[in-house]
């Protein structure tokens, strides 16, 4: 059985070598590499893949095995991508990084979805029993609203089209700052994480208090017609953003092996990963928002069969992406995180 301890102290210079080259690698090219420091990074890198094979297979220690599958991964990325066109290379993060990155972390995910949903449950029941919770649980924008429901009511009873703008509450501001959401979510895993569970877990009050106003008006269907089109991926987004904060705070509150610094260097970058492919999310989501939302002419029916689309084509996207990428014979390239 391998010695942690002993292996960590025998290879640890290598690895540490390898690591500096690639920080160089990073930031420069291969034109740079002599014959001999081109010779040089291939030796620590295979000495690197052979530690990884030996600590899966004779050592439980998961850190340093986390540590190593990581190094081996950032080195394959840089020495075999070579000069990978810029869109080759965002659409190899979009196919595959970003959701091999959503499934490493689906317990953050899940997690951060859960705060939102008690958040939710809480808003629905506080204005259930207390119509007034709406004016001290919701922002002055929002506070107003059953005046906006009386407008709609109007409009509808006089045989009117409802548009988008005329809306009880339009789908541009019900959920008009889940792009800002998103980043604070991510952001404020600096504060131990606690700034990322109150964000959560308010927009979750939010939007509980505004579909129990919407139900005692009889306008449940109306009002999530009018948000689930695009606010499938908006969520959606907030609790991938929302599981990088968290990340955020893991590397302050337990660094593990890494010390904090390194930590934060390394859990910032997979961070990143998260959160850049929400920009990427919020792009559909807000042309969904635009063109698709507040069409009066749509019927609710269907645009709720939308979001439920959304929602399947979501979740294959995220599980089943690389299985149906192979289907289509497509290559699928080694995914490592940095931790």
């Amino acid at each position: 059985m391998l010695d942690p301890n002993r292996f960590v102290k025998e290879r640890q210079e290598d690895w540490q070598a390898l690591e500096n080259e690639l920080d160089r690698l990073s930031t420069g090219s291969f034109q740079s590499y002599d014959a001999e420091q081109a010779k040089r990074l291939g030796t620590l890198y295979r000495r690197a893949s052979a530690d990884l094979i030996r600590a899966r297979s004779e050592s439980a220690n998961e850190p340093m095995t986390d540590y190593l599958n990581g190094l081996v991964g950032r080195s394959y990325g840089l020495i075999y991508r070579g000069k990978q066109a810029r869109w080759t290379a965002f659409l190899e993060f979009i196919a595959f990084t970003f959701p091999h990155r959503v499934r490493l972390y689906k317990k953050s995910v899940l997690a951060a979805a859960m705060i939102f949903f008690v958040g939710a449950i809480f808003g629905i029941f506080a204005e259930y029993f207390d119509s007034s919770a709406k004016f001290y649980l919701l922002p002055d924008d929002y506070a107003q609203v059953e005046e906006r429901i009386e407008e709609y009511k109007s409009k509808a009873q006089a045989g009117g089209i409802v548009s988008g703008g005329q809306s009880a509450v339009d789908s541009a501001t019900i959920m008009t700052n889940n792009i800002k959401v998103s980043f604070l979510a991510f952001a404020l895993g600096a504060t131990l994480g606690i700034g990322t569970v109150i964000v959560i877990f308010y927009n979750g009050v939010m939007l509980g208090v505004l579909a129990a106003v919407f139900l005692r008006h009889g306008l449940s269907l109306y009002f999530w017609a009018y948000i689930l089109p695009h606010g499938i991926l908006e969520l959606t987004c907030i609790f991938v953003a929302g599981a990088a904060g968290f990340l955020l705070a893991r590397a302050i509150v337990a660094p593990g092996m890494y010390g904090r610094r390194e930590a934060l260097k390394r859990y910032g970058q997979e961070a990143v990963i998260l959160v850049s492919g929400c920009g990427f999310l919020l792009i559909f989501a807000g042309l969904i928002e635009g063109f698709i939302t507040p069409q009066g002419f749509i019927p609710h029916g269907l645009k709720l069969l939308f979001a439920f689309a959304t929602f399947l084509g979501l979740a294959a996207y995220f599980v089943l992406n690389e299985s149906i990428l192979r289907a289509l014979g497509f290559s699928i390239p080694p995914q490592q995180s940095a931790l």
